[in-house]
């Protein structure tokens, strides 16, 4: 969503984007080493400082603000933000520490017994940051660099994490869950205006060109 609407309605160079990645735990899955990848297209900037995170468990929530990601700058002029959300709910002093339970797994794992899904609230996260729309595009090999009306800008983000077995949240070898997510938009086009300067050789500016 647009955040700041700097210039014409719509998403165009200057503007402040607020991006949103939200998730869900399936209630009898676990998983750790919990990471949220997310690649900004060539023309946007992260805004350092503005990513949080809120994270919901058994109807208790921890925000993490700010949560700061490892930033990589791409040849092509992409941006790869990763997110390490097991690492940040470990800081937080979360009581499941770094592990995504899902609502009918207890803390510590279940060990021998059920699961007990009677009553249970879902496990789930919102990730949330900004972006800033460039003036041009940092990767130059085009002949036009600059980000103009009808361009397309991409975010892409997955969110990966290791199973963990519900008994006793041991991780698996060689299992692991994802999921993705993506969007694009392209810069608004501004519709030419058209004013009368001048009537019978009078500037408007010094006569009433109403009529």
């Amino acid at each position: 969503t647009i955040t700041t609407d700097n210039n014409f309605a719509g998403e165009s160079p200057q503007d402040v984007l607020t991006y949103s990645m939200g998730y869900q735990i399936a209630d009898s899955f676990a998983f750790g080493t919990v990471v949220i990848t997310d690649i900004l297209s060539d023309g946007q900037t992260f805004v350092n400082g503005s990513a949080s995170l809120t994270f919901d468990r058994l109807g208790a929530t921890t925000l993490i603000n700010p949560i700061v990601p490892a930033t990589v700058a791409n040849a092509d002029g992409s941006t790869t933000l990763t997110f390490d959300i097991s690492g940040a709910l470990v800081g937080a002093g979360h009581v499941d520490g770094g592990d995504l339970l899902g609502g009918c797994i207890p803390t510590g794992g279940s060990g021998a017994a059920s699961l007990d899904c009677g009553a249970t609230n879902a496990t789930s996260g919102t990730l949330t940051y900004q972006a800033t729309i460039n003036e041009a595009f940092t990767n130059t090999t085009g002949n036009n660099t600059n980000i103009d009306h009808g361009d397309e800008l991409t975010n892409e983000a997955e969110i990966e994490g290791v199973v963990l077995a519900p008994s006793n949240l041991a991780p698996s070898a060689t299992e692991t869950g994802s999921n993705d997510t993506s969007v694009a938009f392209n810069i608004v086009s501004s519709a030419p205006t058209k004013t009368l300067h001048a009537l019978n050789g009078t500037i408007c500016a010094v006569a009433n060109c109403a009529g």
